[in-house]
């Protein structure tokens, strides 16, 4: 038993997907790595969740490991926006200002995705590892140090070994670090050390499903194909999950006369519905919130939809978009990070939107916007000084 179970928090009231993750961990901790693969899930979600069970900590043992996960991240975009960003201040000056992001980062974190720390969810750990790759590449951009490349393709490419919505986002990523790497003579090699660290995690996944199925593929395809084809033809502009186990729909059928569906609406070159329906779903990922970004409610009315945080995060995305632009012209590589995340955001757009999809997206720009915003003060005191 885990020495001190007795100090340790529980999970938050969950159901569902939640309770199937930690079934599928228990016999991958009881049995061995054969245990860990699922036809619809990828093996990184089992792993991960084994690690407390192995541990003797117990279910509840995810909470520290969704914790340390969330403040690595933190720390990781600390450093990467001291790397970016030169402020005007003496080095005593520096480590407040560094403190000072540190707690605002760790806030925008909390705010986004603080209560996906109390659920065995896959969401959290899968975004933290899409952040944590797009940190280490920021820092890889400016300074061209091998073991950034690495680091930076390892976790992206672990981010979609946990969470199968990250796959086509990180080989797009990995295609532009490619590329871009081999048109330039400097970061040949770092482009091949990504690509190789990317690999590894995305190469065991697809050799255990083609041992099981015989498919070399991510997943089983007969196990992933019907799910696919039904979230292309949902009229549902948003998802939330109602405790005890209730699904509560958003519709937007209003914005369809001829079609039904995004897919629909793009077979049909129906382009005003498929935008009317993609921008209610940015109404729902920007526009609306629920404290800590909590998954599980138990009332619909706990998420609050508001225009003002709608102009806020679209605020933000905007600024933090220019900050990085700003400060990475001359690196090329910062395509990459911009597609990695447009790509996140795409696929989000293209799926029914449950909120915790595109969660990495309005952390990635609150924490650019923040290091604009206090660059921008300490240039202006600086000033006037």
């Amino acid at each position: 038993m885990f020495p001190y179970e007795s100090l340790m928090p529980r999970l938050a009231e969950q159901c569902c997907d939640a309770g199937a993750y930690l079934n599928l961990a228990q016999g991958c901790a009881d049995n061995g790595i054969l245990w860990c693969w699922h036809g619809q899930r990828p093996m990184g979600a089992q792993l991960f969740l084994s690690v407390p069970l192995r541990l003797g900590m117990g279910a509840d043992g995810v909470i520290p490991l969704n914790a340390l996960l969330l403040c690595l991240s933190v720390l990781g975009a600390v450093r990467a926006v001291r790397l970016m960003a030169r402020p005007p201040v003496n080095p005593g000056q520096r480590r407040w200002v560094e403190a000072l992001l540190c707690v605002a980062f760790l806030g925008v974190h909390v705010a986004f995705a603080g209560a996906m720390v109390r659920n065995s969810l896959m969401d959290l750990p899968a975004g933290v590892c899409a952040l944590l790759g797009i940190w280490a590449l920021s820092v890889a951009a400016l300074r061209n140090k091998s073991w950034l490349f690495v680091a930076s393709g390892f976790a992206i490419g672990v981010s979609a070994t946990i969470r199968a919505f990250y796959l086509y986002p990180g080989l797009i990523c990995g295609i532009v670090v490619a590329l871009i790497c081999a048109l330039r003579r400097a970061t040949w090699l770092g482009g091949a050390l990504f690509l190789l660290a990317l690999s590894v995690p995305l190469s065991f996944q697809v050799a255990f499903t083609h041992a099981f199925t015989g498919s070399w593929s991510f997943l089983d395809p007969s196990s992933v194909g019907a799910a696919f084809q039904d979230q292309l033809t949902d009229t549902a502009y948003g998802k939330d999950t109602i405790l005890p186990s209730r699904v509560f729909t958003y519709d937007a059928s209003e914005c369809f006369a001829r079609a039904r569906g995004l897919a629909d609406s793009v077979r049909k070159h129906a382009w005003g519905e498929a935008a009317c329906f993609v921008g209610y779903k940015q109404w729902f990922y920007f526009g609306s919130f629920t404290p800590g970004g909590r998954v599980y409610l138990h009332d619909p009315s706990e998420r609050v939809f508001s225009v003002a945080l709608l102009i806020g995060n679209l605020g933000a995305l905007v600024a933090g978009a220019a900050w990085v632009l700003m400060h990475g012209r001359k690196h090329p590589l910062f395509v990459a990070v911009f597609l990695y995340l447009g790509a996140i955001w795409g696929e989000a757009s293209s799926l029914r939107p449950e909120a915790r999809y595109a969660v990495v997206v309005p952390i990635a720009a609150w924490v650019f916007a923040l290091a604009g915003a206090t660059e921008l003060g300490l240039r202006l005191r600086k000033r006037l000084a």
